[in-house]
């Protein structure tokens, strides 16, 4: 410990039958904590332990308040947590990489196979994303078919290993009860390359979406003299 003390007493915090931590308190006289003190502490502890829980929890709820029925961030709250990542690139002189991922045909998807399994093959696709990116990595729903990804203090070898992993990854993968294939088009841009800004970056990205649909390819990789 960092300070001296002849007497301490330190009780376990639960929440719902289980641990989340433990409550400490110290004293520098001796026999500062009789039993009718330690009730008391106990009691207190109880109180701290269900506080806590509740804090996490309505942490979680409003979490889930900010993604959609397909498990990704809504844009609108991904929106300011691009501008924290943003801001502190620039701060600290980091490079900063967007992708773009667009799955091909999803218009003749929903056709075939209905707005629920629709809904399904996009839930199964961001969680299978969200399985191979970092932790602080970061996905959001940009559009019915899109999903804009974050690799905040990335290199170019990285960012483009991880897309081309997101690539083989999901031309392996079968999607719903129906086991659906699908192809996917990606579009890479970063900051400061490719802007300086956040809005030219995600016009960048968007421009390299573009770019990878209208060329057939899988993943389009903006050049450096490609600015916006």
């Amino acid at each position: 410990m960092e300070n001296e003390f002849e007497s301490c007493i330190i009780v376990r915090l639960m929440a719902k039958n289980q641990p989340i931590g433990f409550l400490y308190i110290d004293s520098d006289t001796a026999d500062s904590f009789p039993m009718e003190q330690q009730q008391i502490i106990h009691l207190y502890s109880k109180i701290i332990g269900h506080n806590i829980y509740l804090h996490r929890l309505w942490n979680e709820i409003k979490l889930l308040q900010k993604k959609d029925d397909c498990g990704a961030i809504r844009y609108e709250y991904f929106l300011p947590y691009l501008q924290e990542i943003f801001d502190r690139s620039r701060r600290l002189d980091e490079n900063f990489y967007l992708l773009l991922l667009d799955i091909q045909g999803f218009g003749t998807i929903v056709k075939k196979y209905g707005i629920d399994c629709a809904t399904n093959l996009i839930k199964e696709l961001v969680l299978s994303v969200e399985n191979n990116l970092r932790k602080y990595d970061g996905i959001s729903r940009y559009a019915a078919d899109t999903l804009l990804i974050a690799f905040p203090g990335s290199t170019i070898e990285n960012a483009v290993k991880a897309a081309e992993k997101l690539v083989t990854i999901i031309n392996k993968d079968e999607f719903t009860k129906e086991k659906i294939k699908i192809k996917i088009s990606m579009g890479l841009a970063s900051y400061p390359t490719n802007s300086k800004t956040l809005d030219g970056l995600l016009s960048a990205v968007r421009n390299a979406l573009f770019e990878a649909k209208h060329s057939m390819k899988e993943i389009y990789y903006l050049e450096p003299s490609e600015t916006f």
